[in-house]
């Protein structure tokens, strides 16, 4: 089976002596001919392999919801099954992570869904994310941040503000708040949250 970083683990765990058969199936339409010979890397160990990470730029991110208009925003949404050769030919799809790894972050509107796409396994936050979704008044929730890493994040100023179809912040339930320390109006107009029971220590 494939995990996250991309190798293949296979077991036989019945026989000490015995044969394990891989086969490649490829999607690529092309023959056998038009197709480079791929080099296939087999060991005993698992392989020592970097995670790939990617950053989220908050001001590309806000770029975007700009350019997608604040108020067209109700459902942010993680959508990994694509390709990336499919991501980038969507229409109107943005790059926005920061550009400092070989992993990107894209996002796009479709269908009145906000869609979110990656290649990178883990994701960060830039320290600063004062306004991140700010004036986003249809945004229902905010499930979609619990999938990055806030331990860099510093400032939160005005990040929900006036959020006002908000009604939980489950997806920042989770965060790890060590450095933070501007929560300036970062609810400020969001009277429809039911919810801000504190969280659990070991994330503080």
């Amino acid at each position: 089976s494939q995990n996250q970083l991309g190798y293949f683990v296979a077991t036989n765990e019945r026989e000490l002596n015995g044969q394990i058969k891989i086969t490649k199936i490829w999607k690529d339409g092309k023959t056998n001919e038009e197709r480079d010979i791929p080099v296939v890397h087999m060991g005993l160990n698992e392989p020592e392999i970097e995670t790939p990470t990617a950053t989220l730029s908050s001001e590309l991110f806000k770029n975007k919801t700009s350019s997608i208009g604040k108020q067209n925003i109700s459902n942010i949404i993680w959508d990994n099954s694509l390709s990336s050769e499919t991501v980038k030919s969507i229409s109107g799809v943005t790059k926005v992570d920061n550009g400092k790894t070989d992993n990107e972050i894209y996002m796009w509107q479709s269908n009145g869904n906000t869609y979110l796409w990656t290649d990178a396994v883990k994701l960060y936050l830039e320290p600063d994310c004062s306004a991140l979704l700010s004036e986003c008044n249809n945004l229902t929730n905010i499930s979609f941040l619990s999938s990055f890493d806030s331990s860099n994040v510093t400032t939160l100023e005005g990040a929900f503000d006036n959020c006002s179809a908000l009604t939980n912040v489950d997806g920042v339930g989770s965060w790890n708040t060590g450095k933070l320390k501007n929560l300036n109006a970062t609810f400020r107009g969001c009277e429809n949250i039911t919810d801000l029971s504190p969280r659990s220590e070991e994330h503080t």
